[in-house]
Order: C-alpha cells, then sequence, then structure tokens
C-alpha cells in the first residue's frame, strides 16, 4: 500500500456490496449496455472504413491513369468534402493540402 499507510496492516472489506471498498462497481445490467454499446460503436466504424475502402478503390478503376497533378486535386477536394461533411478530424487532410501553400 502506498501514502499514509504505508506499511501498516489495513482491513479491506471483501464484500463486492460494500460502498465503502467498492464505490464505483457498475451493475452487471450497465456493464452489459455499454459493451453492447461500445460493439455497436465498433461495428459502425468498421462500416464506415470498409465504405471509404471501396471508394477509394473504385477511382482508379474509372479515372484514366495516369493522374494529373489537377485530377489528383479534384479527386483530394472531393474527399476533404465528404470527409468534413462525416465530422472526420481536418488533420487527415493537412497533409494533402500542405503544397497547395
Amino acid at each position: 500500500m502506498d501514502g499514509g499507510k504505508r506499511g501498516q496492516v489495513v482491513k479491506v472489506s471483501p464484500d463486492p456490496t460494500c460502498r465503502v471498498h467498492h464505490p464505483n462497481t457498475p451493475s452487471p445490467q450497465q456493464v452489459e449496455r455499454e459493451r453492447a454499446e461500445k460493439r455497436k460503436q465498433i461495428e459502425k466504424e468498421k462500416l464506415a472504413v470498409t465504405t471509404r475502402h471501396r471508394v477509394l478503390a473504385t477511382i482508379p478503376q474509372r479515372v484514366s491513369a495516369p493522374l494529373k497533378k489537377p485530377d489528383l486535386l479534384t479527386v483530394t477536394d472531393y474527399l476533404r468534402v465528404r470527409a468534413l461533411a462525416s465530422n472526420l478530424p481536418a488533420m487527415i487532410w493537412s497533409a494533402s493540402t500542405a503544397g497547395d501553400a
């Protein structure tokens, strides 16, 4: 034990319903609800990533190669608008616009 009672024998209640020694123990229903919410959030993020990858994979199929700088800027601007509309962090796009200045 650290702190002022270091080196002393301290009695701690093993009873999980003791509010003094186990004050922040959530109920099993609350734990299950939080896990379900977390699973839903993870699935939602996975779907967003999968969709983003599918969209990015179709770009080379629809655009003639090699891409010129104006073509790349058009694609970047389109993706930036889509990302801002879906509240993605702006930091992702800061690297792509660094060459514009």
